[in-house]
C-alpha cells in the first residue's frame, strides 16, 4: 500500500536521520530474534527528537546479520509510552500498519537497508483516514519509535526500534 506524504499546506522539510536504526557491532552477534537491538537515533540540520506531521526522513541501517539479504523490509510507526527502552513495543497492536513506507526496500547484501523518503505521521492521522480514536498515538505529549523488520506483524522475528521521538503539527491530535 503506498501513502504520498499528506498535502498540509506547509513546506516539508527533509532531513537525514543518518543511522536512525544503528546497529552496534556486539549486538549483532549476541542479540536473540525476540529482543530489540540497541539503536540510536541520529538527525542531520534536525531539531533533535522532535518531528513535525508530514516531514519526510531518511531511514537507515547499516551492516549487519539481523536481515537476511534481498528480502524486503518494512519500516512502520510504533507507540513508545514515556520514551522508554522498557516500554517498547511487544505486539503489533502497538504499531500503525498505514505509516509503512510506501515503496519497496530490500536489504543489501551485507544487511543494510536505506529508505530515503519515510513520512513521519501524527497519529492518528486524518490523512491516512483514522479516526480520533485510532491508536496508537504518537505526538508531542506520547513518544513513538520507528520499526524496522521483515516481518512487522510478527515482534518475536528479528527487528530494530529508532530512538524514541516526538511529533508535532496538525494531525488529529491524538490523546493529549
Amino acid at each position: 500500500m503506498h501513502h504520498s506524504a499528506p498535502s498540509l499546506g506547509l513546506r516539508i522539510r527533509t532531513v537525514s536521520l543518518v543511522g536512525l536504526l544503528t546497529l552496534l557491532a556486539a549486538g549483532a552477534a549476541g542479540c536473540s530474534s525476540s529482543s530489540p537491538s540497541t539503536a540510536q537515533l541520529a538527525i542531520n540540520g534536525g531539531s533533535g527528537s522532535t518531528f513535525h506531521d508530514g516531514q519526510t526522513v531518511t531511514v537507515s541501517f547499516g551492516p549487519n546479520t539481523k536481515f537476511t539479504p534481498n528480502i524486503r523490509i518494512n519500516i512502520i510507526e510504533c507507540s513508545d509510552p514515556g520514551g522508554s527502552s522498557a516500554n517498547l513495543p511487544t505486539s503489533y497492536i502497538d504499531c500503525d500498519g498505514n505509516t509503512i513506507q510506501g515503496d519497496t526496500v530490500n536489504v543489501e547484501s551485507d544487511g543494510s537497508f536505506r529508505e530515503p523518503n519515510y513520512t513521519i505521521f501524527r497519529l492518528p492521522s486524518k490523512a491516512l483516514g483514522e479516526s480520533k480514536a485510532a491508536v496508537p498515538v504518537c505526538n508531542q505529549n506520547n513518544p513513538c519509535v520507528l520499526m524496522a523488520s521483515q516481518y512487522q506483524t510478527d515482534l518475536t522475528k528479528p527487528k530494530v526500534f529508532s530512538a524514541s521521538f516526538t511529533v508535532t503539527g496538525t494531525g488529529l491530535g491524538g490523546a493529549s
